[in-house]
């Protein structure tokens, strides 16, 4: 092998030592980056598992109350012909005119199993607002997902009022003593 070749070939092993090197430290800084945003992921995930741990007590207090307090029903029928004879009964109370009841669908959860009925009534705006508001205190377990209030074409002092009511219950229905 000639001087230029020799020198030529340590200048090639020399430029393929430096390439290599740069290929490998990028690597390993993308690799370090990798690991720092899954060090930075770990951390909030820590500082989040630490915070739900400080409330623990109060949530099995706040399910402890839930398990107490929410209903159990009976059955399918009985449970929704309740919901609703009780939200007409109290709409009736309110001074407002039923225009039209229907049944929902029971819906279950892992959580909960709640039965609904949808109603239209005739009213006055503030006593339409007082019934509804009436209607949801947390203790009872209803909720209202859907509402909408239009006016009356017929009469211009009051308001259509079309809502889901929904109670939840507990999953599984209550356990009757056999005789």
């Amino acid at each position: 092998m000639s001087q230029n070749e020799r020198h030529l070939l340590v200048a090639f092993a020399a430029l393929l030592v430096i390439f290599t090197s740069f290929i490998g430290i990028k690597q390993l800084q993308a690799w370090r980056t990798r690991i720092d945003q899954r060090a930075d992921a770990l951390s909030l995930q820590r500082m989040d598992a630490d915070a739900l741990m400080q409330d623990a007590t109060l949530w099995k207090q706040r399910d402890a109350w839930i398990t107490g307090n929410q209903p159990r029903f009976e059955s399918e029928s009985e449970t929704t012909q309740e919901l609703l004879d009780f939200a007409t009964r109290q709409a009736s109370q309110a001074g407002l005119t039923v225009e039209s009841k229907q049944y929902q669908k029971p819906q279950d959860s892992a959580h909960r199993r709640q039965f609904g009925v949808t109603l239209i009534v005739k009213g006055k705006l503030p006593q339409v607002f007082r019934w509804i508001y009436d209607l949801q205190t947390p203790t009872s377990f209803r909720v209202v997902p859907y509402l909408k209030v239009t006016p009356d074409k017929e009469d211009p002092q009051s308001v259509l009022c079309s809502i889901q009511f929904w109670r939840w219950y507990q999953t599984a229905p209550a356990k009757t003593a056999s005789l």
